[in-house]
């Protein structure tokens, strides 16, 4: 077989081989010899075969990669997508390049959570569940509630029914960020920095619909599901600026999407085009205003990152609680 999994060495049958990360090949190699069993292996930084450690140096020394097929495949542990073993290792670089800058960023402005580094380089979802609180350390958690509360409130409409946030959930998708961050720096390089700043921008769904949307992102293969149409300005996603637009779209629940969403160009549509494809030369669309409605074309410019939950206040209903 060709596969990239394969060994050119025989293995245990009962005990799985160790697989070590290619940045750390070379120190490996060296500090895990005097400890090398034939459960040990490293990925050759050419072919992408696991080898035995003892045989490790000397393979890579003669290997051309000559036997795998351009078609050969293997999976990238942060983003999971299958990369070709040809370029494994620049796409990986380029993975942990990309989740080592967002903590270096985030560190900065205190918005790393405990565990949240863990969970990038893992590759795994992770959701930090938020309740409000009348004390105000400066730490994470802290500030993502305030950002996703700030933006539910000083959005909502004027004379729109009033709102008290009941609870934040900041979600951590290292699959959904990696392509986010790279549809961003792909946006830098082509279009300059000022069309490659994301916005925060809402919508609203069937509660039924929200845990897939925080695992897999969003589907262009079920638009219509949820509102019957293809779209006023579009068939893409839809967001709004606008907390009170989104809300309308809720269903069954009482809980609105807040995303990081890339606009790139936007083509502002004069009028209604019901199920129009996205305009040559531009990344999205948006109403007229340009703000109540914003459509995307991509899924990797979506980043969903604060499931807000909110309840309504009545006429006259005293300060909602601090706690």
């Amino acid at each position: 077989s060709a596969s990239a999994s394969a060994s050119d060495s025989s293995a245990s049958n009962t005990t799985p081989p160790v697989l070590v990360s290619s940045p750390i090949i070379a120190s490996l190699s060296r500090s895990l010899r005097r400890h090398s069993t034939t459960d040990v292996t490293l990925p050759c930084s050419i072919c992408a075969k696991q080898i035995q450690l003892l045989l490790f140096e000397e393979h890579e020394k003669t290997c051309t990669g000559a036997d795998i097929s351009m078609t050969d495949t293997i999976e990238c542990k942060i983003c999971k997508e299958q990369v070709s073993v040809k370029t494994y290792f620049d796409h990986e670089d380029m993975c942990m390049g990309i989740v080592e800058t967002q903590v270096e960023i985030d560190e900065t402005i205190s918005l790393v959570c405990p565990g949240e580094k863990e969970a990038l380089a893992n590759g795994a979802l992770k959701t930090y569940v938020i309740k409000p609180s009348r004390g105000f350390t400066g730490g994470a958690l802290d500030t993502h509630f305030r950002i996703a509360e700030s933006q539910f409130l000083r959005l909502l409409g004027a004379g729109s029914q009033r709102y008290q946030v009941t609870q934040v959930e900041y979600m951590i998708n290292p699959k959904l960020y990696t392509k986010f961050e790279a549809k961003r720096l792909e946006f830098e390089r082509t279009l300059g920095k000022e069309f490659a700043k994301p916005i925060l921008a809402f919508h609203g769904t069937a509660a039924s619909n929200i845990a897939l949307i925080c695992r897999d992102n969003f589907s262009l293969a079920k638009l219509s599901s949820n509102t019957g149409d293809k779209g006023y300005y579009g068939a893409g996603i839809y967001f709004s600026e606008y907390t009170h637009y989104s809300i309308g779209y809720i269903k069954n629940g009482n809980k609105i999407m807040l995303c990081k969403v890339l606009l790139g160009k936007t083509f502002a549509c004069p009028q209604v085009q019901v199920g129009m494809s996205l305009t040559p030369g531009y990344h999205s669309h948006s109403s007229p205003d340009g703000h109540n409605e914003i459509v995307i074309f991509d899924v990797d410019q979506i980043l969903p990152c604060y499931l807000v939950s909110y309840a309504p206040l009545s006429a006259g209903a005293p300060i909602p609680s601090l706690f």
